[in-house]
């Protein structure tokens, strides 16, 4: 969104709906362009969430893969995606030895730890 002379336009990114669970598939094959070995596995039923609950689940798997990427260089990912309960389980199988592209300097978890919990959601990063 810009704002030039009072007055605001809205580009098309802006008119964009939110991503939801139902468009990990696509985040999925668009890192796996990239070189990233991912296997997503969706189980259950798939239930309508809370739209602020549906974004904070795609968000935590594009944090997980944001951070295989950049520090676990040669890794894979598995990801599960399990409906009743709802959960999102993201795991990457870590990377070779002394490969980590750069040390975490983000705030990437810390956030996606207060977006989580916000929907009684928790965050396991070891």
């Amino acid at each position: 969104m810009r704002q030039d002379g009072g007055q605001i336009e809205l580009t098309t990114a802006d008119l964009t709906p939110q991503p939801t669970l139902a468009d990990v598939t696509e985040l999925a094959e668009r890192v796996c362009r990239t070189g990233l070995p991912i296997d997503l596995t969706v189980t259950g039923t798939p239930v309508t969430l809370p739209p602020g609950a549906d974004l904070a689940a795609y968000r935590a798997v594009q944090e997980a893969l944001t951070n295989t990427i950049k520090h676990a260089q040669g890794a894979s990912v598995q990801i599960t995606i399990t409906y009743a309960p709802a959960a999102v389980d993201v795991a990457d199988t870590g990377g070779l030895p002394g490969t980590a592209i750069r040390p975490g300097s983000g705030h990437g978890l810390a956030g996606l730890r207060a977006r989580l919990a916000l929907y009684q959601g928790t965050v396991l990063a070891e």
